[in-house]
C-alpha cells in the first residue's frame, strides 16, 4: 500500500534494499518501530535500519535509528529509489516496495 504520511511517502510493513553494498545492508526490512513520526524498518537477517529524519528530508540506513555512524546511505525526498553511500560505506543501495 502506498500512499504519503505527513508529507512524505509512507509504505506498507516490507520494503527491499539492492545493491551491492558494503557493509552488506541489502535485504528485506521489515517495519519496527516510530522515528520522528514516521515509520522505521529494520532489516530482517541484521542489526540496519532504515529512518527518516524530517528537518532535513533525508533518508537515512545506518546500524543505529537516529544516528549516521561512520558506515550509511543517504536520499532527500522520496523513500523510493537510490542511495548514495556515506562515510565509509560503499556501493549504491536502491530501496523498491516489496
Amino acid at each position: 500500500m502506498l500512499g504519503f504520511f505527513y508529507g512524505i511517502a509512507s509504505v506498507g510493513n516490507v520494503i527491499n534494499v539492492a545493491g551491492t553494498l558494503t557493509p552488506d545492508v541489502a535485504g528485506d526490512y521489515a517495519y519496527d518501530s516510530m522515528y520522528l513520526g514516521t515509520r522505521a524498518f529494520k532489516l530482517a537477517t541484521g542489526s540496519w535500519y532504515l529512518w527518516y529524519t524530517s528537518g532535513t528530508d533525508t533518508w537515512t540506513i545506518s546500524a543505529v535509528i537516529g544516528t549516521p555512524g561512520t558506515d550509511y546511505w543517504t536520499k532527500v525526498g522520496n523513500i523510493w529509489g537510490l542511495y548514495t553511500p556515506q562515510g565509509t560505506a560503499t556501493g549504491d543501495a536502491t530501496v523498491s516496495s516489496k
